[in-house]
């Protein structure tokens, strides 16, 4: 994995027992294990998206880099209120 796409991963445990990691860069939900060493295996591995960053990181998507936007003028006239 490359320093452009390395990222740190959060560990969701479900009802089941099982536990998810989850790409804090991507958002996504890259393996679901009983086991963490299965888990580990899989962020070892996991290279994000270049796409799925180009859109979320996009100066007009609302959850771009966590940061809050304003909506782009299109997409305030097309609002329902």
């Amino acid at each position: 994995m490359d320093s452009v796409s390395q990222a740190n991963f959060v560990h969701r445990t479900n009802s089941d027992g099982s536990m998810d990691s989850i790409c804090s860069k991507c958002a996504i939900t890259i393996a679901s294990s009983p086991w963490e060493a299965e888990l580990e295996r899989a962020e070892k591995t996991h290279e994000c998206d270049p796409e799925r960053l180009r859109y979320l990181y996009s100066p007009d998507n609302l959850i771009s880099a966590g940061k809050p936007s304003q909506p782009s003028p299109k997409q305030r006239r097309t609002a329902k209120f």
